[in-house]
């Protein structure tokens, strides 16, 4: 008596099994998911509902995030990225008004920053020759006044010395002169000099006295 019940259940079983497997083999899917209504079937499901039951932490747990990063193709990402349109749709001047350059600099030692450069190292690295080469120095003469300069003191220099030839030989003409009115025995008061060197003679002083043989 007990045997009969089971072996109807496994009859009964068996022949399910077998007309689920014709049904579905004689099921046109595609046929079906036309007739399918999507978006009154989306307006039907109460999303917040689902939601309120995901555990999202029991998800993230789940994930094995270094097993799932070690499959993805960094490269292969990075070959598909159009750096040159990315670039294009940046808004560099927007960027730059945002940067507070002020902040930035107060942030800077300056001291310790000057105290890491290697002074010798830098001069060692600079070529003076070059330097010398580079310097144009005809355009540096012509700036200043340099050339003014020396054409004032060449010119000065030489008036200064035109003076003095000039006062010495009045001085020698006049000593000249008073010894040939001496030999001469000429009395009365006679001229000091030619008429044009006269002044650069009273600048020079008075001569000395020359006296009689």
């Amino acid at each position: 008596m007990s045997s009969t019940p089971r072996g109807l259940d496994k009859l009964a079983q068996g022949i399910a099994e077998q007309v689920v497997r014709r049904v579905v083999s004689a099921l046109d899917v595609n046929a079906l998911m036309h007739q399918v209504d999507v978006d009154e079937l989306m307006d039907r499901i109460d999303v917040e509902a689902v939601a309120e039951r995901i555990d999202v932490d029991a998800i993230v747990r789940s994930v094995d995030v270094d097993a799932m990063m070690a499959r993805v193709d960094v490269e292969a990402i990075v070959e598909r990225v159009d750096v040159d349109a990315l670039v294009d749709r940046v808004d560099v001047a927007k960027i730059i008004e945002r940067v507070d350059v002020q902040a930035i600099v107060d942030r800077i030692d300056v001291d310790a920053l000057v105290a890491r450069i290697d002074l010798d190292a830098l001069l060692t690295r600079v070529s003076i020759e070059d330097l010398i080469d580079r310097v144009d120095v005809d355009a540096l003469v012509s700036r200043t006044e340099l050339g003014s300069i020396i054409a004032r003191s060449t010119t000065s220099v030489l008036t200064e010395g035109l003076d003095l030839i000039r006062s010495q030989g009045v001085g020698l003409d006049d000593f000249t002169n008073r010894w040939v009115n001496r030999i001469l025995r000429r009395k009365g008061e006679l001229p000091a000099g030619p008429p044009l060197l006269l002044p650069a003679a009273l600048a020079a002083g008075p001569q000395p006295e020359v006296g009689s043989s």
